[in-house]
């Protein structure tokens, strides 16, 4: 007989009154003792392990160890260290101190937000909203040139917005400021609310056998992962959202320019259907009661429109997609004489 076999003949006396396997290789027989199980069974745990390991790191991508400065728009890695900022958590990645502080004579209107303002990373800056706002008002033959100033950042919420407004924005002398944040702030803050991280905090340095196992971490902490998820805190809870407005606008009186914010919404390509985010949006509307705020809602001019031509995502507008929000904003300002 050619090949490996267990001898199956005396199986029924082999659990229980044998202490070695038997195994039959080209016709002679060899058999396993007593260490010789254990160090097959030792092997087969190792094996699993192995493949548990790999699984894992193949595919769990989130963090398994509660940890700050963990989040899901920038894939949860760390932020590099030379990045790092008290305030901001993270810096812009495309910091606007080339643009000069003094405006001379001409008017200027700087954009805030997170990705949707920058623009999604295959646009060019030619295909953004603030671009294309600028464009309109020299199309519209604007008694002033008006300079409009892209301070998005991609991943940023209100939380980064105001603290990016109070530490920067305002020394830029905007007559103007367009707020455009919500996604993030309503997306989920995996182990802590934007308010509540610590930006000068770094990872554990932990570098034991043990904790360098994603298996063993995911093991470890598995509970508390799935009550994470279970949850779904966002980064900034809507209260603090609108707390966040507030400050704005305290700001913009202290320093003497206006303010707009853009109601935050997504969409579902496949369907075709444009959805608010219900909590931010009516607090934003109230704000706008409140105060002589120019509240910015492009949800209703969607409405009928093939959403797949203007967006490349669920949240990102395409390059037409950005044309198209310019203009609605461009006349809101225009009725509501928020831009001389």
């Amino acid at each position: 007989m050619s090949g490996i076999s267990l001898n199956y003949t005396n199986w029924k006396n082999f659990s229980m009154k044998h202490k070695n396997i038997t195994f039959l290789f080209q016709g002679r027989r060899f058999s396993l003792s007593l260490g010789g199980k254990l160090c097959l069974l030792v092997i087969s745990i190792c094996f699993a392990l192995m493949i548990a390991e790999l699984a894992v790191r193949v595919f769990v991508k989130v963090p398994l160890k509660k940890e700050y400065m963990r989040f899901a728009s920038l894939n949860y890695a760390f932020i590099p260290e030379a990045m790092r900022d008290k305030e901001l958590l993270w810096l812009p990645r495309k910091y606007i101190r080339q643009t000069k502080y003094q405006k001379d004579n001409n008017s200027r209107i700087i954009c805030i937000g997170d990705s949707n303002t920058e623009g999604h990373s295959s646009l060019r800056i030619e295909q953004t909203y603030p671009y294309a706002l600028e464009k309109i008002f020299k199309q519209e033959g604007h008694n002033k040139t008006v300079e409009i100033i892209n301070a998005g950042s991609s991943g940023y919420s209100s939380f980064q917005g105001l603290a990016y407004l109070r530490k920067e924005i305002y020394k830029y002398e905007p007559d103007l400021v367009i707020s455009w944040f919500g996604v993030q702030d309503s997306s989920c803050a995996w182990f802590y609310e934007d308010k509540a991280q610590d930006a000068l905090e770094y990872p554990d340095d932990n570098n034991s056998l043990m904790n360098s196992s994603r298996f063993y971490l995911f093991i470890k902490n598995f509970f508390f992962l799935s009550e994470t998820l279970r949850k779904k805190i966002p980064r900034v809870l809507p209260q603090d959202y609108m707390a966040n407005c507030r400050e704005m606008l305290k700001i913009s009186k202290e320093k003497g320019f206006k303010m707009a914010f853009i109601v935050p919404f997504h969409l579902d390509l496949k369907k075709n259907k444009v959805f608010y985010y219900e909590e931010y949006k009516e607090l934003l509307l109230s704000l706008e009661k409140e105060t002589d705020c120019l509240i910015i809602d492009v949800v209703p001019y969607l409405f009928g429109k093939n959403i797949k031509e203007l967006f490349l995502d669920s949240c990102h507008p395409s390059g037409k997609g950005n044309d198209f929000i310019a203009g609605i904003v461009f006349n809101d300002l225009k009725h509501k004489q928020l831009f001389n």
